[in-house]
């Protein structure tokens, strides 16, 4: 494999460098990596590579394995490395990522504010004191959603999705052109290890270069950029013919820029012109690995796939075969070829020609069922569990506890937690590239017994928060949007209930001196009287 190492003894030549970008791309195209991912992504458009190639054989009446055009030849292919792959991938991301924002501190009383202690001398033997105090800490949001735009969360879907499929896959975080007095904004863009060749250095391991590919057909240029640290340079090559021989010719189709584009205007004409600006404090090109061993899902999955298409297909070829058999009388004196002939002729006429002492008769066997079922089954199981997935059904027929939803879900959880600690670390690299510190938390998506849920919360309501319950109970209901507005309503009614209660109040008080002053009233023309 090419590395940055090569590149830089290329040089800077033009000439030298087209040849290189070429060669790498050649080059990468034969590695072990490209071509897993190339399958993993044919079982993931189920396109079951083994199935799909797989042809049953005959032997014809000389003798040799020809293809069989006549006997059924059935090709379903399974749908399970696409839902199991989506599966982990939604798990962790379909609700996007959430950010923590900074922790800062802030006096005591700050609304929304976290109480934490701090020790400041731990007991000891000689010295049982114990001193310490508190410290508040407020999150404030970084802004970093606006900054890395509407679209990240799907574009992080893409980009882990390829990596699960490659192993790995590459993140470039691309700043969008702006004018000199705007704040910079980002886009993620995913390349897939099949469009993309990674120039790792030689000394750290860490990612220097790359070059990102693309030929929309087989006739049609090729296009490819060498992302550098100091900026990126566009190239194409044309097909031609020389001296009768079709050859591809490359040049620079664009210079070499900056990542960061400058929207300015001119003086003279007011036209909007675009300068480079400035690079990145490293390179923008993240990988991301999908898991600790770097290698796509498809290892070790495709043979379990495999198997069970096979078994699956063949039920059905023998299905829709029924296993016929033909006995013949008066024929004892067939070799093998002559009965290969026969049959061969048999299927491909659907008639047989006997002599006159001979006799045919067709015999049916029942095919056997249970043991194909039952190993069908079980290789279902264990597609599951060796990829640590959730099998729904499990969890689909009856009402079930939260307890047993969640044991149902343990595999699924630990992969997950390796998952989002290759996310973390791709998103961690990616806040260092453009300079913000954030932390990414996620919220898995978890089929719940929801009233048993809602009941749990309403027991631990003396432990709770009104706003935490009431938050709680409407993300449980799929409301979780309208929380805030409902937790406003509720406090506008005890508002306006205290309000009415102090109102009441007032009124009873207003009616009590009333009637006081109306005795003493009274009480004073009682005594004049007297």
């Amino acid at each position: 494999m090419y590395t940055y190492q090569d590149l830089l003894l290329v040089g800077e030549n033009d000439a030298d460098r087209i040849d290189f970008i070429m060669k790498a791309i050649m080059q990468h195209q034969n590695t072990k990596d490209y071509k897993t991912a190339v399958i993993a992504d044919e079982y993931d458009r189920q396109l079951n590579t083994t199935m799909v190639n797989y042809q049953k054989t005959i032997t014809d009446i000389t003798g040799r394995i020809v293809p069989d055009y006549y006997s059924p030849n059935y090709k379903m292919c399974s749908n399970f490395y696409n839902r199991l792959t989506n599966q982990r991938n939604q798990y962790s991301l379909s609700n996007g990522v959430s950010w923590t924002g900074t922790m800062v501190e802030v006096p005591e009383g700050t609304e929304g504010a976290t109480k934490k202690i701090v020790w400041d001398k731990y007991p000891t033997v000689t010295d049982r004191t114990i001193k310490y105090h508190y410290e508040y800490q407020l999150s404030v949001p970084t802004g970093i959603e606006e900054k890395l735009g509407k679209d990240f969360d799907t574009q992080l879907q893409a980009l882990c999705k390829a990596g699960i499929d490659g192993g790995v896959s590459f993140g470039f975080i691309n700043a969008n052109d702006r004018k000199e007095d705007e704040n910079e904004t980002y886009h993620l863009e995913v390349f897939k290890i099949t469009e993309f060749v990674p120039l790792y250095d030689e000394e750290n391991g860490s990612l220097r270069a790359g070059i990102r590919w693309v030929r929309i057909s087989p006739e049609k240029p090729l296009r490819a950029t060498l992302f550098e640290e100091d900026g990126y340079t566009e190239y194409i090559w044309f097909k031609r013919k020389e001296n009768g021989v079709e050859r591809e010719f490359g040049q620079v189709y664009h210079d070499k820029r900056a990542y960061k584009q400058i929207i300015t205007k001119s003086d003279i004409d007011d036209e909007e012109k675009i300068y480079n600006g400035e690079n990145y404090p490293t390179f923008p090109i993240i990988p991301f690995f999908a898991n600790k061993h770097k290698q796509s899902a498809i290892v070790g999955m495709r043979e379990h796939i495999d198997a069970y298409d096979m078994i699956k297909n063949e039920y059905a070829n023998t299905m829709d075969d029924a296993l016929l058999y033909w006995v013949l009388t008066g024929a004892g004196g067939f070799d093998k070829a002559e009965a290969n002939k026969f049959i061969y002729e048999l299927k491909q006429s659907r008639v047989a020609a006997i002599e006159g002492d001979q006799s045919i008769q067709p015999v049916t066997v029942n095919p056997e069922t249970a043991g194909r079922e039952t190993l069908l089954d079980r290789i279902e199981r264990d597609i599951y569990k060796d990829y640590s997935a959730l099998d729904i059904d499990q969890i689909r027929a009856g009402a079930v506890t939260a307890t047993q939803i969640k044991a149902a879900y343990e595999s699924l959880d630990m992969a997950a937690n390796e998952y989002e600690y290759q996310i973390i670390q791709f998103l961690d690299r990616l806040l260092k590239v453009i300079g913000i510190e954030d932390t990414p938390t996620f919220t898995r998506s978890m089929l719940i017994n929801v009233s048993e849920m809602i009941q749990i919360l309403l027991q631990s309501a003396t432990a709770l928060t009104d706003e935490y319950v009431t938050t709680k109970i409407l993300e449980l209901l799929g409301d979780g949007d309208k929380a805030e507005y409902i937790i406003n309503q509720k406090v506008a009614e005890e508002l306006q209930k205290v309000g009415i209660a102090i109102q009441q109040k007032e009124n009873e008080q207003a009616e009590n001196e009333d009637e006081t002053e109306e005795t003493e009233q009274e009480e004073n023309e009682d005594e004049e009287i007297g």
